[in-house]
């Protein structure tokens, strides 16, 4: 035996069947009362903060010096040699390939070596070390 169903007709007048669950107003109704709905309450603007403010140069410089491996000497005069020798490392490497393109574009003879060596091992960051 079938179960015998209520048809409603859309409450909006448009002659669709409504629907219970959407008060027997038809889908097509339903979307539009839903699209054309406006909003009381206008979207939220965000606030505007301010950024934190940057420490003064002189502050950040005392605070990393007052650091206790930067008050240690034998930490600081490594840290300062490993520097001055990957900075002379890094200008000998310039200098020698200054020096090849000199002389290749006077079309002197080369040694492609040398450009190979120097090229390659040019390194992009200083190395670390403890």
């Amino acid at each position: 035996m079938k179960a015998m169903t209520t048809a409603v007709r859309c409450r909006d007048g448009c002659g669709d069947f409504g629907i219970e669950e959407l008060e027997y107003v038809c889908v097509d109704c339903d979307t539009r009362r839903r699209l054309h709905q406006v909003n009381a309450s206008p979207p939220t603007l965000p606030e505007r903060t301010r950024p934190a403010a940057r420490p003064q140069g002189k502050e950040a410089w005392r605070a990393f010096q007052a650091l206790g491996r930067e008050q240690d000497a034998t930490a600081m005069a490594s840290e300062v040699r490993a520097f001055e020798e990957s900075v002379a490392a890094k200008r000998q490497v310039s200098t020698a390939l200054k020096h090849y393109m000199l002389a290749t574009n006077n079309m002197e003879e080369v040694d492609k070596a040398v450009w190979i060596q120097h090229s390659s091992s040019q390194c992009t960051s200083l190395p670390y070390v403890d």
